[in-house]
């Protein structure tokens, strides 16, 4: 092989990276266009992405939610229980059911 070239495993990790990247970009639009409302948190609880459905429904725009806890959208009585959920979830992998109709509370304070 001659200096500076790539061999076969370096091409097909590229190759590789390209295709990740394009598919976390086309579930990123997907869900950006979807009509239902989508929350997106990390194992910690902080959103991480909200479509325009969540910012309809809840009232958050999408700057001032990203980063936050799941908190700002989960009635205070309900936080609790909701915490011990989503940790048994995230502790005990395969989620087997990712949807749930949940209590929420939306920026105006209406349930």
């Amino acid at each position: 092989m001659r200096k500076g070239s790539c061999g076969p495993a370096t091409v097909a990790l590229r190759t590789q990276v390209k295709v990740r990247a394009a598919v976390v970009k086309n579930a990123h639009e997907m869900i950006e266009t979807m009509g239902h409302a989508v929350i997106i948190a990390d194992t910690d609880g902080e959103v991480s992405q909200l479509n325009r459905g969540a910012e309809t429904l809840f009232g958050y725009r999408a700057d001032e939610t990203i980063g936050n806890s799941l908190d700002l959208i989960v009635p205070k009585h309900l936080q609790e229980a909701h915490w011990a959920s989503f940790h048994r979830a995230m502790s005990e992998p395969p989620i087997k059911d990712l949807a749930a109709d949940l209590r929420a509370r939306c920026s105006d304070a209406v349930k």
